[in-house]
């Protein structure tokens, strides 16, 4: 009753394990299924259909690459295949480049491969299990890769990969535009494209 009746969107963190370089755009669905599956087979809820016909909405309320390596977040991620594992790791505190996950040079590459995908793959309506409405890059410590939150640039350098901030740029006022200048996300606006927007 609580999600035929009383609620508007359901956000989820956008975790689950990736396969690294190389992977295929619809693994960014494995939150999605994960999540439906649980709602399935713990609470006996169909939130699919639900998605699906309107009813409910369904946002990455958290989504990006953390590159650590460890959950203290404070050893960074050694491979693309580390970081893929886990995007829930990160390095957290203000930043220093000693502990840059993406100061490593195929760290860096599978993190702009990653987001190159992820833009291609939300501009598309076709290609989705699940319709999504929004999606929010989680922008704290080394998952900011917008530069938004004040410890994410330090004297010692920043976070923000001004190729990939550029990109979620364009791709944002695209959906603005083809949504008639309507606020980024959200509503039967955004069945054309999906937001893709920094938190």
């Amino acid at each position: 009753d609580l999600l035929n009746n009383k609620l508007d969107f359901v956000g989820i963190s956008a975790y689950a394990p990736y396969t690294g370089r190389g992977f295929d755009s619809s693994e960014f669905e494995n939150s999605a299924f994960m999540f439906g599956d649980e709602m399935r087979n713990n609470y006996g809820i169909d939130v699919q259909s639900l998605i699906n016909s309107g009813k409910l909405e369904l946002q990455y309320s958290e989504f990006g690459l953390g590159g650590g390596g460890n959950y203290a977040g404070n050893q960074p991620a050694l491979s693309p295949g580390e970081v893929a594992l886990r995007p829930f790791f990160g390095i957290y505190g203000p930043y220093d480049s000693a502990t840059d996950p993406w100061s490593k040079g195929d760290n860096r590459a599978y993190l702009r491969e990653f987001f190159s995908k992820a833009i291609l793959w939300l501009s598309r309506s076709d290609n989705k299990t699940y319709k999504l409405s929004s999606v929010f890059i989680w922008c704290m410590a080394s998952w900011d890769i917008l530069g938004i939150y004040p410890e994410s640039t330090t004297s010692s350098g920043s976070y923000r990969d001004p190729q990939i901030a550029d990109a979620v740029a364009n791709y944002n006022r695209a959906v603005v535009r083809a949504q008639g200048g309507e606020q980024i996300g959200g509503g039967s606006s955004s069945q054309q494209f999906t937001a893709a927007v920094g938190k």
